[in-house]
This record gives C-alpha cells, structure tokens and sequence, in this order.
C-alpha cells in the first residue's frame, strides 16, 4: 500500500527537479504497505517468546496479531489439547473500496491525503491509489506470495515495474528483523537504479488525533541513483495496527519533513 507523501514541486521548478520528485513518490511516498499475509491468505503471526516448559509445552505468540495456545494433556487427537484464540489480523487489510484519511503536516502546510484499495483482477494482488487535497498522486500494485507481501510496480500517471520485486513485509513478523532490496524501476524509457534498507519493530503505543493503537513500527531507507547527480536518500517510516491499517506515517529528506497521522477509516 502505500507510505509517506513527498510534496510535488511546482511547474516552474527544472524537469530534473519534477523527475526527482515523481521518482522519490514512487519508491518512498508508497513505501511499505504491510500486509501480514502469505499465499494461502493467512497472516503471519509474530512470535514474541517461547515456554521450554516439558510440563506445560505452551507457545505463546504476539496477541497483537492473534494468539495460539497449544497444551497437551488431552487424549491425542481428538482436537481438545488446542485452544485457538481469533485468528491473525492483518496490518494492512486490502479489500477492495476500503479508504483510509490522513492529516499530513509538512511545516505550516497541512493536507487531506487518502488511500483507497482499488479493485483487483485476483485475491492475491491489489493497488493502493493516493490522493492528496483530492487529486490523485500515486498508485502502487503489490502481492502476497509465500515470502511475503510484494511491491510490483509504482508511479503515476505512467507506473513503473519494480525488478525485482520489493519485498515490503516478510512472512515473519520478527521485531528487530532487518532485509534489503537492490534493483531497478523500469519504464518503457528509462532505468533507476535504487537501493532500499527495511528494519521491523514493535508493537508500539502511537496516538493519532483521536485514537490510540498498539502498532508495528516499519522503517525504509531508500536511495536511489540518478545518472549524473549526487544519490538521493529518504527514510520513511510508517506504523500499522493490526485489523486497522497505516496510522501513523513519517518522511525525512534533505528537502522536506512531514508527518501524517490516522483522521478516519473505512474498511470492508
């Protein structure tokens, strides 16, 4: 889905300056839209510790996601030794028509910026499309596949494809886990080559406007490399409740510092 929001220069700024930015919204303004799914729609669960106890033989895992107990004791299977709690939720639920708002601040500009989940061909791909102040200013497609959730291709209006793929969320949600990408956005007319570090943490507290959520804290540092300029860097980090989505969301350049945080939501 979708991430941080990079302001757009005006028309009278140089076409570099114009590229720079489309390209920054691209591989930062969308960045790292967590879905805690696989390929069997399953949402992975993090583990945040383990009993060793022979006596008990119990696996505790994160109730922020769902939890499972398992106990043995019982006659083997006849399914009473299992206590199932409700079910993982998913950091970024992704079903189509669901919309969230943002208040996004950058210095003493203050805008409306929503995400809405488009309709998809099939249940295993989705695009997240971004208006700020009602105009449509990015679009990204993404995938759940075994490995995780999966960036495809980003960009608007032309959308670029992410070769290879840009892995947004792991399988495993393990707080402390650190993963890298290295590739290409490739359009019909040009190559830009980037680079990408991503470190998962959490759960945290965060307050919104009006609301306070137990959330998981993702951090991409992102840098991408424009022929005949000096590299580019932008970190973005953004923080997404379980069953709830994005909440809160952060942008730091040598250009701009924003922050956006959760106005309203409506999910399906």
């Amino acid at each position: 889905m979708r991430s941080t929001f990079v302001r757009i220069l005006p028309q009278g700024k140089s076409g570099y300056d114009r590229f720079w930015c489309r390209e920054l919204l691209v591989f930062s303004a969308l960045v790292v839209v967590l879905c805690g799914g696989c390929s069997n729609g399953q949402p992975a669960a993090l583990t945040r510790k383990h009993t060793d106890d022979a006596s008990n033989d119990k696996t505790v895992i994160d109730e922020a996601l769902g939890a499972v107990d398992l106990k043995k004791g019982a006659a083997p299977g006849n399914g009473s030794d299992l206590k199932v709690a409700e079910p993982p939720k998913e950091l970024f639920p992704h079903t189509a028509g669901s919309q969230w708002s943002l208040q996004e601040k950058s210095g003493d500009t203050t805008n409306l910026v929503e995400w809405n989940i488009l309709p998809a061909k099939d249940s295993k791909t989705f695009t997240v499309e971004t208006k700020r102040n009602g105009a449509v200013v990015a679009q990204e497609t993404y995938q759940e596949v075994p490995e995780g959730l999966l960036r495809t291709k980003a960009g608007y209006p032309q959308a670029g494809g992410l070769e290879p793929p840009m892995l947004v969320v792991p399988k495993d949600l393990v707080a402390g886990k650190e993963w890298k990408w290295s590739g290409k956005l490739k359009y019909p007319d040009m190559e830009i080559p980037g680079e990408a570090q991503f470190t998962l943490d959490g759960p945290e507290e965060v307050k919104t406007t009006s609301e306070t959520f137990q959330a998981f804290r993702i951090t991409q540092v992102v840098t991408l490399k424009i022929a005949g300029s000096k590299d580019q860097t932008v970190t973005n980090t953004q923080w997404y409740a379980p069953g709830v989505g994005l909440v809160k969301s952060t942008t730091e350049s040598a250009e701009q510092k924003s922050e956006a945080l959760l106005t309203g939501r409506r999910l399906k």
